[in-house]
């Protein structure tokens, strides 16, 4: 099934993982998550991003590794990112 939630780079948050999770976050090594990286769980996802529920362990083990690299408290393109990149809306998300 080729949707969001079998993509090797997601997450549900721990308070959406509780409650049903319809949004999930895309995971991007280097940068932090913010509200523009949720999508829903079931969007379309291409057929190379889908992967197996280990390969999705894997790799938030990774994610979680280099969350905690001291270069990302230094950067200056992180915090600009992060500053920023808070504003905004969901992906897939209409308000009508």
């Amino acid at each position: 099934m080729c949707c969001n939630g079998a993509r090797v780079d997601v997450r549900p948050s721990g308070f959406s993982a509780s409650h049903g999770a319809w949004m999930i976050y895309v995971l991007r090594m280097w940068r932090p998550p913010t509200v523009r990286d949720l999508v829903p769980i079931f969007g379309y996802a291409h057929p190379s991003k889908v992967g197996s529920v280990e390969e999705q362990d894997a790799y938030w083990e990774r994610h979680l590794k280099n969350r905690k690299n001291l270069l990302n408290f230094i950067n200056p393109v992180w915090w600009v990112y992060f500053l920023t990149a808070s504003r905004g809306k969901p992906k897939g998300f209409n308000r009508r």
